[in-house]
This record gives C-alpha cells, sequence and structure tokens, in this order.
C-alpha cells in the first residue's frame, strides 16, 4: 500500500516536470520558427560575403559539409583516411576537410538543443544525414569578429530538411508522408588558431570551441538559463536515441 501511495504521489510529480520540459522546448522552437517566418528579415538574408572571408574559406568548407550530411569524422579516422590516400586507397568523400577540429569542450546550440562536448557535437551532425540536408545555396561567411584570442565568424545558411512522417501513413498502402522544410539562419563559429603539433608540423588549424545557430536570425528566448536547461536535456536524449538507433 505504501509503495501505491508513493506512485500516486510521485506520478502528478513527473506528469508536471515532462509537460513544463515539453512546453518550454515547444515555446524555443516556435518562437525562432514560426517567428522567423513572420518577421523574414530580407535585409539580414541578402547580406554579402564580408571582406575577410577569404581568410576562413576551410571553416567554410567545413561548415558546408556538415550542413550536407557529411558528418564530422574522429581525429583518429581523418589520419587513417588521409594515410589511405596517400597510397592510393579509399575515396575522397571520405575525408574530413582539413585544417579545422572540434575543441574537446565544443558546445552546438540551436533553439531545439544544446549540446555538449566533442562527441555530442560529432553525434548531432552525423545524425543529421537522417533529414536529407539540401544546400539552397553555398555557406556564406557574412562577419567575422576577433574576439581575444578568439575569432567569431557567422555565416548565413540556406537549407532544405526532409521532415519523415511515417505515423500519417500508417495503415495504408501509400508511401510514407514527408514534408520539405525550408530554414534560413544564422551560425556562429568561434575557433581559435591551433599549432599542430600533434602530426608534427608547424601550421595552424582551427580549432572549433562553440557553435550556435539562430533560425532566421532570432536571438533565442530569454531568460537564458530557463530556457537552456530543456534544451540540455533534448540534447542529452537526442545523443542517447540517435547513437543508439540510427
Amino acid at each position: 500500500m505504501a509503495g501505491i501511495a508513493y506512485v500516486r504521489q510521485v506520478v502528478p510529480l513527473v506528469t508536471t516536470l515532462v509537460g513544463t520540459h515539453v512546453a518550454f522546448s515547444v515555446a524555443s522552437i516556435a518562437r525562432a520558427g514560426i517567428g522567423g517566418l513572420q518577421n523574414n528579415p530580407r535585409s539580414k538574408e541578402e547580406k554579402e560575403e564580408c571582406f575577410d572571408a577569404k581568410h576562413y574559406d576551410l571553416v567554410t568548407d567545413w561548415v558546408g559539409r556538415l550542413y550536407r550530411g557529411r558528418g564530422i569524422k574522429s581525429i583518429d579516422s581523418s589520419r587513417n583516411s588521409e594515410s589511405s590516400n596517400s597510397n592510393g586507397g579509399g575515396d575522397g568523400e571520405s575525408i574530413i576537410t582539413g585544417g579545422v577540429k572540434l575543441a574537446p569542450t565544443v558546445t552546438f546550440e540551436d533553439p531545439a538543443a544544446v549540446c555538449v562536448g566533442e562527441e555530442e557535437v560529432r553525434e548531432a551532425f552525423r545524425a543529421l544525414r537522417v533529414l536529407e540536408p539540401i544546400a539552397m545555396s553555398p555557406p556564406r561567411c557574412i562577419d567575422v569578429q576577433p574576439q581575444g584570442e578568439s575569432i567569431r565568424l557567422t555565416f548565413l545558411l540556406s537549407q532544405q530538411y526532409t521532415l519523415p512522417l511515417p505515423l500519417l501513413s500508417a495503415g495504408s498502402s501509400r508511401p510514407p508522408q514527408t514534408i520539405r522544410l525550408s530554414l534560413k539562419s544564422f551560425l556562429s563559429v568561434t575557433v581559435q588558431l591551433h599549432q599542430m603539433k600533434h602530426i608534427g608540423l608547424p601550421e595552424s588549424e582551427f580549432l572549433v570551441t562553440e557553435m550556435k545557430e539562430l533560425w532566421y536570425g532570432n536571438p533565442l528566448l530569454w531568460p537564458y538559463l530557463l530556457f537552456y536547461v530543456p534544451r540540455r536535456i533534448n540534447g542529452v536524449i537526442s545523443y542517447c536515441l540517435t547513437s543508439r538507433f540510427l
């Protein structure tokens, strides 16, 4: 009886917590998505590539690979690929863009989720391929801002994703229904120049320490910490599910 009474007390609490989490998540996504469609800031969308962008072509190419669903190779696998190709084997599609890598403590956030650490961020972009991303136009570096030892690059992205809706076609002979979603966003990538000592070269590479994607350029909801917690939970749940089932 005591156990039943305990369950009766806990269930409403759990339901409330889950409901609150869902409500905050939906609010964050709706603010960035629906609000962006209504505002549609054309003046920002039409920004041209900035003058200093050519100095960061490696990062621009790297971003382009991510948002085409190519994923992020680990350092070890990219070394193996490079070694294989130098011996005449392998194919170029499997090689990570040289000169750019993730910091161990890198973070990525957007209105839906927050990913912390190299493994979570790598998994998020590996799983992105499920949405069949298509770049409607190449990433464009529109701003370069030095920040002490770091540099923040802002890219304009124009993407299309395919959202599968298997539930709508359940029990039907028709093929699964899909929705194609077009999305314009601003991606800020914070990088540091890092000497390539791990492979014995004097050159430097870009170490990515932070990534933040703002849909339609809309800022994340405030108070920041209040909406950070549910987005962080979403990031952890997403990592656990996609790493096991995708």
